[in-house]
């Protein structure tokens, strides 16, 4: 979990991808605070595999890569947010390339691949399949070069501080310390990720449970489109092992997908189709088989080309006993990606004035319904990018200084409680949030986490009081917001009303104390 802070003072408490790029791209005049969870940089973009979208081929146009993302976004996608990505995108990733930023290349120009969604090959990738963890390296070389920037790590928000409906900073959590400290900041920009680990299959980090989404909930920002919650359809399939994410580009490649029985089985539509497509058939072909599994097959592809394009995958796999082509790779579907977030406008500002979040933290309305493979860390640079800017051309004034106390412990001895919890929720979510939702489902999730909330014991003040908190509400909040949406659009899928209609061309809205609402587009 990362937070940027903006012009910040940093105080001790006297009672006690991606925040890569905004704090690259920030002013040298201006003091940046950066707070993190772990130690640097093992974040959700760190794992990202597939690559960043961009229309630099010469058979693309940002045109043609706007009509994808519209089309995978199912009717959702704001039209003004999409045309920035594209546009912008595309020119921001020339810069960080000038800048020194080293993609794969073939015969001197850049390499690009295929993935679900795409009529173009448009994927940039660097070192095969460490696109992430490369992209946030490079950002943190640069990082360390700007004497205005300071970053705290083994720490991480458990408050925002607001003064008459104004974000003024945050109130840290110093891991290693055990104690508290707050930063006092003209702006804060929350960059936290997903929530998707709250599930209890998923490909993201076990940390990855959306604090930054409930902080700025129970501060009173806007949340967005919570119901769309993307599962991936290929991570890793074994007993006893974590959902590793077998990229989409694996089947850009020409990999192909099929059951226990080694049939084909997606009739309808093929392995490149968008991941909602893709998840749902897996799921519906597990549902008739009673199988835990179905099976990747690259054993018609060229061994030497798959080690080196994918040779994370391919060493991971290896160790796991699994010859990429020769043997089958068990796959099914994980949560994978919070679609919705916190609601911004086109250049990172939340509902709560001093508050800005970028990254899939944020809901800009790029994403619609159902997300197209690599525009995430694209939408990370450009928007994180634009909130920077924001953030530049306006004055936010002297941070408010913050001298209250704040009664806060570590209670250890509720660790274990917390992890029941956090594993009743997991299931509550699977099992009535997931791949495939139905309203008398849904319905009995929220009297399910209602209970939870009701009847859980931990002290106030606390650490995991407040984790407890956090994993409860973004539960709720997705229930919620899927029952509220009855019909189904891009990874929100009812059964129950299985047809997409025009009362739903719009963006579902929850503030916290308040029922979900819709706006439309």
């Amino acid at each position: 979990m990362n937070q940027l802070l903006q012009g910040g003072q940093y105080h001790r408490n006297r009672g006690s991808t991606s925040p890569k790029y905004p704090a690259w791209r920030t002013s040298e005049d201006q003091k940046v605070v950066i707070i993190s969870k772990a130690s640097d940089p093992f974040a959700n973009s760190w794992h990202a595999q597939g690559g960043i979208a961009a229309a630099i081929g010469r058979d693309d146009s940002p045109a043609t890569h706007f009509d994808d993302t519209l089309k995978a976004g199912s009717g959702l996608s704001d039209p003004d947010a999409a045309m920035i990505l594209v546009e912008e995108g595309k020119n921001l990733m020339q810069n960080m390339l000038n800048c020194g930023l080293r993609v794969d290349t073939q015969d001197g120009t850049p390499s690009l691949g295929l993935e679900g969604g795409h009529s173009r090959r448009r994927i940039l990738h660097l070192d095969g399949d460490l696109s992430g963890r490369r992209t946030m390296e490079f950002l943190q070389e640069n990082i360390q070069k700007k004497k205005n920037i300071t970053a705290i790590p083994e720490s991480e928000v458990i408050k925002l501080i607001t003064f008459d409906g104004r974000c003024t900073g945050a109130i840290i959590y110093h891991h290693d310390k055990d104690d508290v400290a707050y930063v006092s900041a003209g702006a804060t920009l929350l960059a936290t990720g997903g929530l998707s680990a709250l599930y209890p299959r998923s490909t993201n980090p076990k940390y990855s449970i959306g604090d930054g989404v409930a902080l700025a909930y129970k501060a009173g920002a806007a949340l967005q489109d919570m119901e769309f919650i993307q599962f991936h359809p290929t991570a890793f399939c074994q007993p006893g092992e974590r959902a590793f994410l077998i990229s989409e580009a694996v089947r850009g490649e020409g990999a192909k997908l099929i059951n226990n029985a080694g049939n084909p089985f997606l009739k309808k539509t093929n392995e490149l189709d968008t991941r909602d497509v893709v998840a749902r058939g897996i799921y519906k072909e597990l549902e008739s088989s009673g199988e835990e599994n179905v099976n990747l097959d690259l054993r018609h592809l060229d061994n030497s080309h798959i080690q080196k394009r994918f040779h994370s995958i391919y060493n991971y796999l290896a160790d796991k006993g699994i010859h990429m082509t020769r043997d089958l790779i068990p796959v099914s579907p994980a949560a994978h990606y919070m679609i919705g977030g916190i609601k911004t406008d086109l250049s990172g500002r939340t509902t709560m004035p001093g508050l800005f979040a970028a990254g899939e933290v944020a809901s800009t309305g790029v994403m619609g319904a159902n997300r197209l493979a690599s525009n995430s860390l694209l939408e990370c640079i450009v928007f994180a990018d634009r909130a920077i800017h924001t953030i530049h051309s306006e004055k936010t004034g002297i941070p408010l200084a913050y001298n209250e106390d704040y009664p806060f412990s570590y209670n250890s001895g509720e660790r274990e409680k917390y992890q029941k919890l956090r594993k009743k929720v997991g299931k509550i979510l699977n099992k009535h949030a997931g791949i495939i939702r139905n309203g008398k489902s849904l319905r009995k999730g929220i009297s399910k986490i209602t209970a939870l909330k009701e009847h859980y014991s931990f002290q106030p003040d606390t650490y995991y009081f407040t984790k407890a908190e956090h994993a409860i509400n973004n539960a709720m909040v997705i229930l919620e917001s899927a029952l509220a949406r009855s019909e189904s659009r891009g990874v929100h899928y009812r059964s129950d009303c299985p047809i997409s209609t025009t009362a739903f061309l719009a963006h579902s809205e929850i503030i916290y104390g308040n029922p979900v609402s819709f706006k439309r587009i």
